[in-house]
Parts: structure tokens; C-alpha cells; sequence
């Protein structure tokens, strides 16, 4: 598929509706403006002076954006030199763009809005992987029921191990494992506070970025970590080996070698599983690890000075380097010119679930990811469920009932749980269809 050449073809450029212009958003919405064939048609966004900003910076002209109310204002602007802006995602969801980005990094609003848009007949981008892990396969399942694509993004970590795993599928290779590659080991107990007074948040993401504290600590204490295996793993239809996975601290040619099978010397109990190392000696992003069968292959591959592999030949390994916000216009374009996903989920194979940061009380209120109370663990589904493990996003707000010790995941026994939030709905209906 020749994307670049598709796009520069259209006659008409790709109508993007964008929910969300934060980190990830504006960064999307700089490349959309710059790549042919696309724009940026509409942005719902609470603070619309932070999205009109964002539209300015990207190359549109201020007299060309007009802040809007409703639906029929959207598309008005269609066809035109304008540029729509509004508060209600309502109405962008039911405008006439070609895809939806959702990038609130909401889990409940994101979900809302996803569940809204497959409904209504539109392609979705779900950047906010958060809602992916609670109800992706049943916005997955809504996407297919409509004729529409549910996808996640090429410039985020999942979309990027999916992409990676496909590659090494069609050319030949059966994977072992695939994950995500760290370059220091996270501290799930740390806080928010932590993540300001120990690791200088600001600096991290530039003088002009201003992450949420709390937002910022899941990348720290490990949560994020979570999500991204998780929404891999649901994606391409692997387990979690262990809870919270092996992740082990290795060199990089040391991976082919630990992250395979026992019962080839390695630490996994089975193949076809996500799994996470530390490894700072390269700089690498995502991975999967091969085996090939062939003994030609494997000298052929021994040989290739670019290809890292096991000691004994039989495994490789593959990885990126790099992921971005900007590649997800890939994704935008694969899906709207020929409706292909970026990794979507194929079932319900894992589930972040959250284990207590401290000894909780009863009568405590959980205050949710990135917090002072819990982390986020992958664990394999079919653990979570038999042992009644509560999905790690849909804790927020839950109240202790029972004594919960540090490190304890926390089951659906142990707390009370807000049934009015979207996801819990959705998950519900997930689970009521044995998806």
C-alpha cells in the first residue's frame, strides 16, 4: 500500500474530527496539517482557546477557525477554508467527518465517545488505550456490527507492537513474545508528589507542556506500562504469562535467549504471550521475539550482522526504536483509504487489574490511576476472572469494604464499586456477551 501517493490523489482531503488537543492530540493535529490529502477538520475541546491555539500553531489561519455549537455549524465549515471548534463532542461525533480521533485520555469519556461514534456508523481512533483495556472488544465487536474500523494508533506503543507483530507474522516467523522495552524499572508505589519532587516532570516534556502530575506518575509507577501490554496483548490475541510479567533486566542479545520458552532455556511458561524487559543498552522501544524452524534460516539469520540472535540460532529478535504521535496519520489514513486497523482488539486475552500501593481501610475512597492508592498490573484474563479481579480503570471513586494489604489486587469482594460510570456499563455489556 502506497499511502503517501493515495493521499496526494484524493480529490477531497481525509475530514478528521478530533476529540482531545492535549500532549498527544497537538502533536497529531501539527502532522494532520502537514501531510496531504488530510486536515483537521474539527476539534471538540473543553478549552477551546487551547485548541484554537493549537490549530494556529499547526499552520491555520485565525480567520479561518469559527467556534461552533452544533452539528449543522460543523458541516457548514466542510468543503470550505474553514476550520470548526467547538465544546460539544457530541456534535462532532455526529458530523459528517471520515474518522474520529479520541484523544481526551478520559477512560470514561473516552469510551462514551467511542461506543457514540462506532454506533453512529464512524471510523474511531481510540488513542486513550486506558478505555481500550476495560471495553475495547466490544467497541471492536460495535465497529465490525457497523461496517466501520476501531483502531488504535501507529504512533503509540500498542499500535507500534501490533504493527511489528504483523510484519514478523507475514514474513514467516512464529512469535514468542512481544512487549515493550524500558529503559529503568518503575516504582509503583511512587506518587504524584514523587513524580514532581523526584523526577522533574516539567523538564521531561518540555517548557511548554504541562502534564498532569497524576497523568505523568502512570509512566512511573508502572500503570502505563500495563495498559500499553494489555491493549497489545487483547490486540493480537496473546496471554499475560505471568501476573504483572517476567520483565526481567537483560541486555538487549540477551532477550532472544530469556524471553522464549522454559522448555528452551528461557523464563516463559508459554509462547504467544506480551511480556516487558528493562534494557537500557540500546535504545529501542518495542519488540517481538521470533523462532524460525528452518536450520538454513537460522544460520542465514546468525549471519546477517543486523540480526540479533539466540545463542543457539533458533530465536530472533525484532524491534523499533522509536514511536511517535505524529506516525498515527498512517493509521488515519489505513483506515478511512482501506479500512485497515493498526492492531484492533480480536478478544478478551488480558486485563490491567490494580494492586494497593499502601495498606488500605475500609471506609477509604480509591482516588485512581496515577494516585496515591494503586497501580496497574497486567494480568492474563483468565486469572483475572477466576479470581474475581475488578478492571484497574473502573476503580476510581470505589470505596475499601475489606482490609486490603500493599501489593493485594484488589478483588470485586473488596470494595464498592460507581455503577454509574460509562465503562462499568460497557464492560457489562461486554461480559453479558461473552466477548
Amino acid at each position: 500500500m502506497n499511502l503517501a501517493t493515495n493521499l496526494r490523489e484524493l480529490d477531497e482531503p481525509i475530514r478528521i474530527g478530533m476529540i482531545g488537543s492535549g500532549i498527544f492530540g497537538s502533536q497529531l493535529i501539527h502532522t494532520i496539517e502537514a501531510t496531504s490529502g488530510m486536515e483537521t477538520s474539527v476539534v471538540a475541546e473543553i478549552d477551546e482557546e487551547k485548541a484554537t491555539d493549537t490549530l494556529i500553531r499547526a499552520g491555520v489561519a485565525e480567520s479561518a477557525i469559527e467556534l461552533v455549537d452544533d452539528t449543522s455549524e460543523i458541516n457548514a465549515t466542510f468543503g470550505t477554508d474553514r476550520r470548526a471548534v467547538t465544546r460539544n463532542s457530541d456534535a462532532l461525533i455526529d458530523a459528517d467527518v471520515d474518522i474520529v480521533v479520541e484523544a481526551t485520555g478520559n477512560p470514561n469519556v473516552a469510551a462514551l465517545h467511542g461506543f457514540k461514534t462506532l454506533l453512529s456508523g464512524t471510523h474511531l481512533l481510540n488513542v486513550s488505550i486506558e478505555a481500550d483495556t476495560v471495553c475495547g472488544p466490544l467497541l471492536a465487536a460495535l465497529a465490525e456490527k457497523n461496517d466501520v474500523v476501531y483502531s488504535l494508533a501507529a504512533g503509540d506503543q500498542p499500535g507500534k507492537i501490533a504493527t511489528l507483530a504483523e510484519w514478523a507474522e507475514s514474513t514467516g516467523f512464529e512469535i514468542v513474545s512481544a512487549g515493550i522495552v524500558k529503559s529503568g524499572d518503575p516504582d509503583p508505589y511512587g506518587t504524584p508528589d514523587d513524580s514532581i519532587e523526584r523526577h522533574g516532570y516539567i523538564t521531561s516534556f518540555g517548557k511548554n507542556i504541562d502534564p498532569d502530575p497524576r497523568m505523568y506518575n502512570t509512566f512511573l509507577d508502572g500503570t502505563k506500562l500495563a495498559v500499553e501490554s494489555v491493549a497489545a496483548a487483547n490486540a493480537l490475541g496473546f496471554g499475560i504469562d505471568t501476573t504483572g510479567m517476567h520483565h526481567p533486566t537483560v541486555t538487549t542479545d540477551e532477550i532472544p535467549d530469556t524471553l522464549r520458552e522454559e522448555s528452551s532455556g528461557g523464563v516463559l511458561g508459554r509462547g504467544g504471550v506480551i511480556d516487558t524487559v528493562t534494557a537500557s543498552d540500546r535504545n529501542m522501544t518495542v519488540f517481538v521475539v521470533t523462532k524460525t524452524e528452518s536450520e538454513q534460516l537460522q544460520k542465514y539469520y546468525t549471519q546477517r550482522p543486523n540480526v540479533i540472535t539466540s545463542d543457539d540460532g533458533s530465536h530472533q529478535l525484532f524491534y523499533s526504536p522509536y514511536h511517535f504521535a505524529p506516525e498515527t496519520t498512517r493509521t488515519i489514513a489505513s483506515v478511512v483509504l482501506s479500512n485497515e486497523p493498526t492492531g484492533t482488539p480480536i478478544g478478551h486475552h488480558a486485563d490491567v487489574v490494580a494492586a494497593a500501593k499502601r495498606d488500605l481501610k475500609p471506609g477509604e475512597e480509591i482516588d485512581g490511576s496515577g494516585g496515591y492508592t494503586i497501580y496497574g498490573v497486567a494480568e492474563d484474563a483468565s486469572r483475572a476472572n477466576a479470581k474475581g479481579y475488578v478492571p484497574y480503570e473502573l476503580l476510581e471513586g470505589a470505596e475499601v469494604r475489606n482490609p486490603i494489604d500493599r501489593d493485594q489486587i484488589i478483588t470485586a469482594d473488596d470494595v464498592s464499586i460507581d455503577t454509574d460510570q460509562p465503562m462499568y456499563h460497557l464492560r457489562e455489556l461486554q461480559e453479558q456477551m461473552n466477548i
